[in-house]
């Protein structure tokens, strides 16, 4: 079906700044401050014995100032599948990593909106999706916008592309109100709701509106840390909002809008598999430019599109040939692929395992103890299956003594898979740590922001159900202390 000014889309980041907008109808009401510490409104949060814990507010969290682990396989897995549940976003948050010291620079971190999310819920007393409905949606007359499920008639199916360019359908993303990092992408909206929502926000930013249900707008749109080497004045990091004043310009992509003169543009992009969103706002002349699509092609066709619109606004005409740098995207994504298939494959050696593979199967446990690999024996290799979710598993094959790998495919990884572009070598690789004669953990790198893998501790055996195909959570013979 052609899309129409109410076809749905999964708004995906974009949500951050519907979660801002939530937050600042809290602090504008004297519920929350922003310079509240989050510990002071979820207690455990300070169960983190370092400055993370003891000194983040609700700005930290929200202008991604945490420098916290991204943590990203935790929430966006195989098959549009979320293992952590929401109630574990406060655990799991406590036991994340810190990549560097608070506040020094920008580290984009989905999981602090996860954090903002059980703010909202705790202060307001409403879930969040409720929250947002009544404080902002219903208010703006936002009909086809919701957290939860949305209406199927609506919704547009999403695609991914398969290596010779063709559409592959695949399922929807799960983010509901009632799914981890709601707030950070887990919003479904339509193109005339976003311009409703938008040009609420662009009046607000420079009129006094008492009776808009955006508030707080000048705290929202306010630099507060800088992006890359660029002072904070040419770009930064708002509050659900990236901010400019001398055109876009992202790494290995052109100057958008350098030849114009300088004016403020807050924009920022989404993606979920199989979605891709962009906007643009120029709040001086109350200008929206939305791009909304339900496909994963080999560039991000939201974002070149919406550039490309904003050019011819304030260029009067396009000054770089987006159509090139579709072709050169497409091509780096391959290379990327190719790449790592190469890299991984010159180190790959003709030592076996060292031990029988039912020596290595077990239940391994992170840290913080809410998630786990189940490992079983599948013919003459390995499967490891993340929190007993047999929709979730990867066959691992020798790779060099007690190393494992999953090979590298880029089309059965996106489009039978439905996964994120996963590029690095780390994530292939799963090795066994021998501990007195036994396998006691396993290592894997599935964060590309950390510099060493995570260890899973052996806490148990499978059972012979889960072992001979059972789903869900794994059988065990130990639980985990």
């Amino acid at each position: 079906l052609p899309p129409g000014d109410d076809t749905v889309y999964y708004m995906a980041s974009l949500t951050k700044a519907i979660t801002c907008a939530a937050m600042a109808a809290l602090v504008d009401k004297g519920q929350v401050k922003w310079d509240t510490p989050v510990s002071q409104i979820l207690p455990d949060f300070a169960q983190r014995k370092d400055a993370v814990g003891r000194d983040v507010t609700i700005l930290d969290i929200l202008a991604h100032r945490t420098r916290l682990a991204s943590a990203n396989a935790l929430w966006a897995q195989r098959n549009q599948i979320i293992p952590m549940s929401k109630s574990e976003t406060l655990r799991t948050c406590v036991h994340l990593q810190s990549v560097s010291p608070l506040g020094e620079q920008f580290f984009y971190h989905n999981w602090g909106y996860g954090l903002a999310t059980e703010i909202i819920e705790k202060v307001s007393g409403l879930d969040f999706g409720t929250f947002a409905r009544k404080s902002i949606f219903e208010p703006l007359s936002m009909k086809h916008t919701t957290i939860d499920v949305p209406d199927d008639g609506l919704l547009a199916h999403c695609y991914m592309a398969r290596d010779d360019g063709t559409p592959c359908l695949i399922p929807p993303p799960p983010q509901t109100n009632k799914m981890a990092l709601a707030g950070a992408g887990g919003c479904k909206s339509s193109i005339g709701d976003l311009l409703v929502f938008y040009r609420a926000l662009m009046l607000a930013s420079h009129l006094d509106r008492k009776d808009s249900p955006i508030k707080q707008v000048a705290m929202l749109f306010k630099a507060q840390i800088t992006i890359g080497q660029s002072s904070i004045e040419d770009e930064a990091y708002a509050l659900g909002w990236e901010r400019t004043t001398h055109g876009l310009n992202h790494e290995k992509t052109p100057v958008t809008g350098n030849n114009s003169a300088a004016r403020t543009i807050m924009y920022h992009h989404g993606t979920l598999v199989g979605f891709l969103s962009s906007v643009f706002l120029i709040p001086d002349s109350e200008t929206a430019v939305i791009v909304m699509t339900n496909s994963h092609p080999f560039a991000d066709s939201s974002d070149w599109g919406g550039q490309l619109v904003l050019e011819t606004i304030l260029e009067g005409e396009p000054s770089h040939d987006f159509i090139q740098l579709t072709e050169d995207t497409k091509a780096a994504q391959f290379a990327a692929y190719s790449d790592l298939a190469d890299e991984l494959g010159a180190k790959k050696s003709r030592n076996q395992p060292t031990r029988a593979l039912e020596d290595y199967c077990g239940v391994y446990y992170i840290e913080a103890g809410n998630l786990h690999l189940d490992i079983v024996v599948q013919g003459d290799k390995l499967l490891m299956i993340v929190q007993g979710l047999r929709e979730v598993q990867y066959v691992l094959e020798p790779y060099d003594d007690d190393t494992f790998w999953w090979p590298v495919n880029r089309e059965y990884e996106q489009c039978d898979q439905c996964m994120f572009s996963w590029t690095w070598s780390g994530v292939h690789l799963v090795s066994f740590l021998n501990s007195h004669g036994s396998i006691s953990a396993l290592e894997w790198h599935h964060d590309v922001t950390t510099p060493s893998a995570e260890r899973f501790v052996k806490k148990g055996v499978l059972n012979q159900e889960t072992e001979s195909g059972g789903t869900g959570q794994a059988g065990m013979s130990e639980k985990p202390e």
